[in-house]
């Protein structure tokens, strides 16, 4: 069953530039799925564990291109761009601003 969900908007600090604020847990839903940063912060989402057979990203939400075989890692989203994963065994994602 594909899904697809928002990344919630997250509460930012601002000191010197940079933007701070707490970590957040990503829950999937079903494989693949899709989310998106709908903040208007850039993010850093961690992607570990599980079974991933697949992580693409998106600007539009549409058209969708393969990371070149990763399969977890540390990834940024500007608000407004997608990730999809298809796994076997959900991962564990967690997400925070930069």
């Amino acid at each position: 069953m594909a899904s697809a969900m928002a990344i919630p908007v997250v509460e930012t600090t601002t000191v010197n530039g940079m933007s701070y604020g707490p970590r957040a847990s990503i829950t999937f839903n079903g494989s693949p799925t899709s989310f998106q940063n709908m903040g208007a912060t850039r993010i850093m989402v961690l992607i570990s564990g599980g079974n991933v057979s697949l992580i693409e990203f998106s600007r539009d939400g549409v058209n969708y291109d393969s990371l070149g075989g990763l399969l977890s890692g540390d990834f940024f989203l500007n608000p407004g761009d997608w990730l999809r994963l298809t796994y076997l065994v959900a991962p564990t994602g967690i997400y925070y601003p930069v």
